[in-house]
Parts: structure tokens; sequence; C-alpha cells
């Protein structure tokens, strides 16, 4: 049997084809089944991209649909003094007008999207991290009594209603005098309150559990190290939550209507001939800051057809009218689509929207690990240490409990908790709507 090789003789790996040297193999250049499967696979990803494509359109692409049908009918055939309120626009300003904006918007959507991953795996991560720390650094005839106990009975609560907490959508402003609307949203917000109780109250029931720790044979840094965990566990679910309840800002939002009718229609007006318009341009009046969701209805509804309304004319003096038309409606169901695409990303928890983040499989591990939360009314922490439900508990495992919960037995997070419950939320107030989810 030949010696293994000394690692300090082999060459320096070296790759050429990442360095930009195009990978040429001949037998896999003239392998005829590899190349039908892929391009069978070409084909059915653009099959795929089609169907999506036509999934994304909700009732704005209808309206969207009529409001530039009347835009480019107008402009093609109201003439004033004989002439037609037709002009060329240049491209580049159009691809800044409509492409630039809805990708901003869809850059922004996957950014949270991807923030919202970072965030979950770190919960996942620390989580794991927390339950085997206390369980492998201190022998079990060292522990305290009814520290495991506690520690998986915190952590399933904790998963349990971080599931509860992050899949429900949430409703918006312009649904609350509706519909019933107005009594779901209170009844989500109560359940939302009641679920990060929850949270918190486990939370306290790790620290103490970490404090019950002391005067063990763990080692005090590591005994730190389990309290930074525990608080950065905190703190990326405090981020995840930022991420579900908080969109992009309602003042941005809304000030986009009124920041693309009044501030930029004039100057875009100035490139039409003022002969056409016979009108002179008027100065842009104030900016109310009301404030993306809100101006992309807008801007596809209204800005975009009038916008265009004058180069479709143009085209249809130059071409044809059903040429303009049918080009006219391909862009702007395609743009509505992207739009839609991006406001059903702003909440990318909510396992109904596309490439969403599903909590229930991402904490699937550490379900299986900690297992299942307690079956009682609150779900709350429950599992006593050093209290009456634990005999024989040791006396520094009490005065570490009781100085986590500062001296009060009430609040002690390892003391049975009492508290009202909200009524629980219906399922028919609890279901999103069937068409447009934002």
């Amino acid at each position: 049997m030949a010696a293994p090789a000394d690692p300090k003789q082999r060459s320096i790996p070296f790759s050429t084809h990442a360095r930009g040297v195009p990978l040429f193999d001949r037998t896999r250049f003239f392998d005829l089944p590899r190349h039908v499967a892929r391009m069978l696979l070409d084909l059915r990803d653009i099959s795929s991209s089609l169907f999506w494509f036509l999934t994304v359109q909700t009732w704005l692409t209808l309206w969207s649909f009529l409001i530039t049908l009347i835009s480019v009918v107008f402009f093609s055939f109201y003439t004033v003094n004989d002439k037609e309120l037709s002009a060329p626009l240049d491209w580049v300003l159009i691809c800044f007008v409509a492409v630039l904006p809805s990708v901003g918007f869809l850059w922004i959507a996957y950014m949270r999207r991807e923030r919202a991953l970072d965030e979950l795996a770190k919960v996942r991560v620390l989580m794991l991290g927390i339950f085997t720390a206390h369980r492998d650094w201190v022998p079990a005839v060292a522990r305290p009594p009814g520290h495991m106990q506690a520690v998986q009975e915190a952590m399933a609560i904790i998963v349990d209603a971080m599931q509860a907490y992050f899949t429900p959508v949430r409703f918006y402003s312009r649904w609350y005098p509706y519909f019933g609307y107005r009594t779901a949203m209170v009844h989500i917000a109560l359940e939302r309150t009641r679920q990060m109780r929850r949270i918190s109250s486990s939370m306290e029931q790790l620290e103490a559990a970490t404090l019950a720790l002391h005067g063990s044979s763990v080692a005090p840094q590591l005994i730190a190290q389990l309290h930074d965990r525990a608080l950065q566990l905190q703190l990326a679910i405090q981020r995840m939550a930022n991420i579900k309840e908080y969109r992009t800002p309602q003042g941005v939002r809304s000030l986009c209507r009124f920041f693309l009718l009044f501030f930029l229609l004039p100057p875009i007006l100035d490139h039409i001939p003022h002969a056409v318009l016979n009108t002179p341009s008027p100065p842009p009046p104030p900016i109310p800051l009301q404030g993306v969701r809100s101006l992309c209805r807008f801007f596809l509804l209204f800005f975009l057809p009038v916008f265009f309304g004058p180069y479709w004319s143009w085209v249809h003096v130059q071409t044809n009218f059903a040429f303009a038309f049918f080009f006219s409606i391909l862009l702007q169901i395609a743009v509505t689509g992207l739009v839609n695409a991006t406001i059903a990303l702003e909440d990318p928890f909510a396992n109904n929207a596309m490439d969403g983040v599903f909590i229930e499989e991402a904490l699937y591990e550490v379900e299986q690990l900690v297992g299942a939360p307690p079956p009682d009314l609150e779900g709350m922490p429950s599992t006593h240490i050093g209290g009456p439900a634990a005999e024989g508990a040791a006396p520094a495992v009490a005065a570490a409990v009781a100085a986590a919960a500062g001296g009060r037995q009430a609040s002690s997070p390892f003391a049975a908790v009492s508290r009202s419950a909200p009524a629980p939320l219906s399922p028919s107030k609890t279901a999103p709507p069937a068409a447009d989810t934002v």
C-alpha cells in the first residue's frame, strides 16, 4: 500500500475555468441526449415562467388595462387645432420612468426577504446551540432539578409562538372599515401580543436557567456565552418581527402618487410642443408629505398610461393603431406583474406568496429536538426549578431564580404563569384575501 502523500508536497490548486477560460470537452459537445434534455428543460422553464407571469396578475391588472386602453385611444384619435397629441419620447427617459422604479421596488422587496432568511438562520442556529449547550456542558448529575425540562419547554414554546406569530397574513389600513376586517385586525393585534408575550416569558425562562448554572462545573466564560446567545436569539426574533410588521414607509408610499402626478408630469409635458398642447406649462404645486405601495398603484393606473399616451399616439402615426395598442397593453401588463410580485414579497413570511419563507420548515429540526410545547391554555412556561413543584431543589438554584426574577416571585419565569388570554381568532378572520394580499 502506497504511503499517503505529504500535504506540503501537493501543488497549489488552480482553476483556469474560474478565471474565464472556457471549459471545452469534446465528449460533452457531441453528447446529443444531453443537449436534447437541456433543450426540453429550457422549454419547461419558459412555459413555467409564462404560467407564473399569469399568476402574479390581479384585479389591478384589469384596471390598469382599462385605463391604458382609454389613454391610448384618446391620444391616438383626439386632436387639438387639427394636430394629434403625439410626441416621440427618449428611450432613456422611458427606461428611467418605467423600468427603474419597478426594478428598485423589486430589489427592496427581495432585500427584505434576504434579511428575513438571515435572521431565521440565526434563530435556528442559536436555538440549537443553546439547547445543546444546556444538555452537554453540564453533566446530568450536576444539573439543577428540572433544568433540562425548563429549557426544553421554553424552546418548544418559542418555536410554537414563532409559527403562530409569523404565519398569518396581516390586514392593512385600506381594509379597516370594510367587510368585518376591523374586528379581524383587533383580534390579530391581541393574538400578536399574546404570542410575543409567550416568547418573552420563554426567553426569561432561558435566562433564569442560565443563571441557575452559576456555581456548577461550567466555566463562567461559557455561562456568559450562554447569556449572549439568549440575547442574540431575542434580538434576531425581534428583527424578524419588525420585518413582518413594518412595510416600506407609508409616507414614501403615499408621496409617490403626488410626486409623479404633480412634480414629474409637468417636466415631462415640456418634451411635448406647446403648440400641440396649446397650453402653458404650469409650475408644480407643493408636494404634501403624505408619502411605495400606494404610489405603485397610482404609478401603474394613471401615470404610465398618461405619460406614454403621446408616445403610443406617435407609434400609431408611424405604424398603425393595432401595433400601438397591443404593444402598450403588453408593456403595461408586464410592469403590473412586476409590481404585483414586489407587493407579494413585502411580507416574506406569508406562505401564500411566491418565494416566501416557511417558518415551520425552517424550524422543523429544532422542533424535533425539543419536542412539542405544553398543552395548556396559555402555552406559557410552567416548569419549576427550585419552586414548590421541584422537591429537593438546591438552595443556590432557588436563590439564582429569585435573583433572575428581581425578587418578584409572581413574575418568576420558572413559576406557573396565569394570565388572561384574548379570544382566539376565528379561521374566517385569519384567512387572507383571495386576490390582492396587500
